[in-house]
């Protein structure tokens, strides 16, 4: 005679009878673990437009400045984060422009320079 295997519910993790390939105990189980899930999934993406929508409230500030450059270490003292950008353009071999939305920016050393608003179209 062959023992069933037990398997455990993923949100309680009370032992689930039935069909072998049940993953919860009951619907409120499944409910709270897909619901937890969801919102992890939208506190990541909520956090993500923040740092993208700081970088831009920065960049936006810098541009009416009209400085022709900014230590990297004095912006992320603002609130900047480097990591957060919303587009690459590869000028050549070692030339990069970086976007944050339509502002865009050369990054060399610790120097962020030639801050200016970009046309989002390209063709």
């Amino acid at each position: 005679m062959k023992i069933p295997e037990t398997t455990t519910c993923l949100e309680c993790g009370k032992i689930i009878l039935g069909r072998t390939d049940k993953k919860f105990c009951n619907l409120a189980c499944k409910n709270k673990y897909n619901n937890q899930r969801l919102k992890e999934k939208k506190e990541r993406r909520l956090n993500i437009i923040r740092k993208l929508s700081r970088n831009y409230e920065i960049l936006e500030s810098l541009l009416e400045e009209e400085q022709s450059f900014y230590y990297i270490e004095e912006l992320i003292k603002l609130g900047f984060d480097i990591r957060y950008i919303t587009e690459v353009r590869h000028l050549g071999s070692r030339n990069q422009i970086f976007l944050c939305f339509d502002i865009a920016y050369s990054l060399s050393g610790s120097r962020i320079s030639k801050i200016r608003r970009d046309s989002l179209t390209r063709f």
